[in-house]
C-alpha cells in the first residue's frame, strides 16, 4: 500500500500542537514525528511524549528517532498512539538489541539510513524489520532540496526488502513523490510541501502520483 505521511519537524509546543489539529481535521491516517535532541544532528526538535498524549491525538505516529537512541529512549514512547518506532543505524552498535526492545512494546520497527550509509548496511536486520527508511536529504532540516543518489539507494532498498515497506523521508513534494515512487518507495514522509492552505487537494495530488508510478513504474 502507497501512502502519503505528513511529517511533524517543529520547535515549540504550540506548532506541535497546531499541526497535529491540522492533521487530525483531515483525517490523516498516519504521521510522523521528528525526534532530534543535538546528538545525532545539531538540531533540536519540540517531542515531549507526555505533552502530546494530553492532545489525545487520533492519529498513528511513527516515531523517527534522530537521537543517539538506547533502549530507555526506546521505553519513552511506550504510549498507544505510537505505532512504529524508526531509529537510525548509525547511532548505535546494538541494532539487535534495539530492534528487541522495540518489538517487546508492541510496536513496528524501522532502520533509518543517512545517505552515505550503504543500503546494504542494513541487511542483516531486515527480518526484525517493518519499514527501510531512505533519508533523501541530511537528516534534520525541512525544506531541503532531494540528493539525486536517493532514486538509485531506493531502488537497491526495494530489491534487498521486497516485501516490507520502504520508506523515503526527505525532498519529497509534487514534483519528485512519482519518480521516488515509481523507485520502490511505499511509504513517503512530506514536510515543508505540506502547507496548511490547501492541505487537502496537495495531499490528494500526492497520494494519486505516488500510488500510480508505484503500480505502474517505467523500470525498477
Amino acid at each position: 500500500m502507497v501512502e502519503i505521511i505528513p511529517s511533524i519537524l517543529v520547535p515549540t509546543a504550540a506548532k506541535c500542537r497546531s499541526r497535529i489539529s491540522l492533521l487530525s481535521r483531515h483525517e490523516v491516517a498516519w504521521t510522523q514525528l521528528d525526534v532530534a535532541d543535538g546528538t545525532f544532528v545539531p538540531t533540536q526538535t519540540f517531542h515531549d511524549p507526555e505533552f502530546i498524549d494530553g492532545c489525545k491525538p487520533r492519529l498513528a505516529f511513527e516515531v523517527h528517532l534522530m537521537t543517539n537512541v538506547t533502549t530507555d529512549e526506546i521505553s519513552r514512547w511506550h504510549y498507544p498512539w505510537v505505532k512504529k518506532i524508526i531509529f537510525h543505524l548509525e547511532t548505535t552498535q546494538e541494532p539487535r538489541r534495539i530492534l528487541q526492545a522495540i518489538g517487546q512494546l508492541g510496536k513496528l520497527a524501522g532502520i533509518a539510513l543517512n545517505p552515505e550509509t550503504p543500503v546494504e548496511a542494513a541487511q542483516p536486520f531486515l527480518g526484525l524489520t517493518d519499514t527501510l527508511l531512505i533519508m533523501g536529504v541530511k537528516p534534520g532540516w525541512g525544506g531541503q532540496p532531494l540528493l539525486p543518489e536517493t532514486v538509485p539507494r531506493l531502488k537497491l532498498a526495494r530489491q534487498i526488502h521486497p516485501h516490507g515497506n520502504v520508506e523515503v523521508d526527505g525532498g519529497a513534494n509534487l514534483a519528485t513523490v512519482a519518480q521516488l515512487a515509481a523507485a520502490g518507495a511505499n511509504l513517503l514522509v512530506i514536510g515543508s510541501a505540506l502547507h496548511p492552505k490547501g492541505f487537502s487537494s496537495t495531499f490528494q495530488q500526492l497520494t494519486t502520483l505516488a500510488h500510480d508510478a508505484y503500480q505502474n513504474p517505467p523500470s525498477r
